[in-house]
């Protein structure tokens, strides 16, 4: 159905009514393809899908966001260009905070000598998904250039203040 990404009824209670086996949503028209991370229900009980839309023929991707209805029709969508040329950013986590601006986590590959490295990166997003700011940390994990890694951030909390915490883990890949 043309403007539809996907449909997950979801009851009053937030349980769905239908079992996700996929964990993934995947669309590809050569040479594009659409990849979904972790969707996110808003305060005005619509859904944000974060992800990435890949480039097969300059073997790229760019972070891609959307939101939509319970009912898979698409709001608005954003494509969030940026990062090395060539190479990959993406976002997979998308908060909403106290002002219903939007937080999201993702990733950027940094070209390296060996192997390479993804730096975590945070973008801060209006309601409508318009960028506020962003930020990208380095670790000094692979600090050599000589192994491969990368940081998630999982979680997000904000305080009556507006401040900022944030959770995740560590993959160490050398």
């Amino acid at each position: 159905v043309p403007g539809k990404i996907l449909s997950i009824p979801i009851d009053k209670n937030a349980s769905t009514n239908c079992t996700d086996t996929s964990a993934r949503v995947f669309y590809r028209k050569d040479p594009i393809a659409m990849f979904n991370e972790f969707i996110t229900k808003t305060k005005d009980g619509n859904i944000l899908i974060p992800g990435m839309e890949a480039d097969y023929i300059t073997n790229s991707a760019s972070a891609q966001l959307m939101k939509c209805t319970p009912q898979g029709d698409t709001i608005w969508s954003k494509l969030i260009k940026g990062g090395y040329p060539n190479q990959t950013i993406l976002v997979y986590k998308a908060f909403e905070l106290n002002d219903n601006s939007l937080l999201l986590a993702g990733e950027m590959y940094v070209p390296m000598p060996y192997n390479g490295r993804y730096d975590p990166m945070i973008m801060r997003v209006t309601p409508t998904g318009d960028l506020i700011w962003e930020k990208t940390f380095k670790t000094r994990l692979w600090d050599s250039d000589t192994t491969e890694g990368s940081m998630d951030i999982l979680d997000c909390k904000q305080d009556a203040a507006g401040n900022l915490y944030l959770g995740g883990d560590v993959r160490h890949l050398g």
